[in-house]
């Protein structure tokens, strides 16, 4: 008994080859056009205006000048990458748990940096009232402590005026102490100015800040303000940048 239904049409092979190929055209276009509205919304961005970074306040550009020469800052950061491993390396040995280990050293890892972003601007902000509770505590006013510390980090020189309760120093004298600091004396009265004082020589921080100012002049009040002061008596000393 035959089939006298009729089969399905089949296309020729040119048919099918065409029936290709205007898929592959409807999905290249498609793509294309992907790609276009993907270029557009980049070229958007782009021309957006940017939003600027917010600028740190003089009391924040202090606390990290102080910051970067603390060895609180060294210690935190070094806490928080050995501290893990040490304790991670310590269960590897004691125990047989040494995914344990892995597990342990990176989870604080991941935790020790939370916290020194944490604790980074409160420590920063603590340092600052004691430096100021230091520098208020001096047996002579200060003036101009902080100039260099708050402003935007430039490298630079400081101008020192001192003011004396009595008789001042020789020049023979004073040439000799400021020399000690690596200053050069200026004007009459005595005064002095600083070495050139490069802002990138940071102690902990490759980020600029005035903690190059901060350590030279805790150098000119250990080496020459506090022993001068037993001798001559200061009444005064003033700071200011060039």
């Amino acid at each position: 008994m035959t089939d006298d239904s009729d089969p399905s049409p089949t296309k020729a092979p040119g048919e099918q080859t065409s029936a290709a190929l205007d898929a592959l055209e409807r999905e290249g276009a498609g793509n294309l056009e992907k790609m276009a509205k993907s270029d557009a919304r980049a070229a958007r961005r782009r021309a957006a205006p940017q939003r600027p970074p917010t600028p740190k306040s003089p009391a924040e550009r202090a606390a990290q000048a102080i910051w970067d020469q603390s060895w609180v800052g060294f210690g935190l950061l070094l806490g928080v990458a050995v501290g893990p491993l040490v304790v991670g390396g310590a269960i590897a040995v004691f125990t047989v748990h040494t995914g344990a280990a892995w597990g342990v050293g990176v989870v604080g890892l991941v935790l020790g940096a939370l916290a020194y972003l944490a604790l980074n601007d409160r420590l920063a902000a603590a340092l600052l009232r004691r430096e100021r509770a230091q520098v208020a505590a001096l047996p002579f006013e200060v003036r101009g402590w902080y100039t260099a510390l708050e402003a935007e980090p430039e490298s630079g020189r400081l101008l020192v005026s001192l003011h004396f309760v009595g008789a001042a120093p020789d020049r023979s004298t004073w040439a000799d102490l400021v020399a000690a600091v690596d200053g050069r004396v200026v004007g009459g009265s005595p005064a002095l100015e600083s070495p050139e004082i490069d802002v990138s020589a940071g102690l902990d921080d490759p980020v600029p800040s005035g903690g190059a100012y901060l350590r030279w002049q805790r150098r000119l009040l250990a080496q020459l303000l506090l022993p001068l002061h037993q001798a001559y008596p200061i009444a005064s000393v003033s700071l200011r940048k060039r």
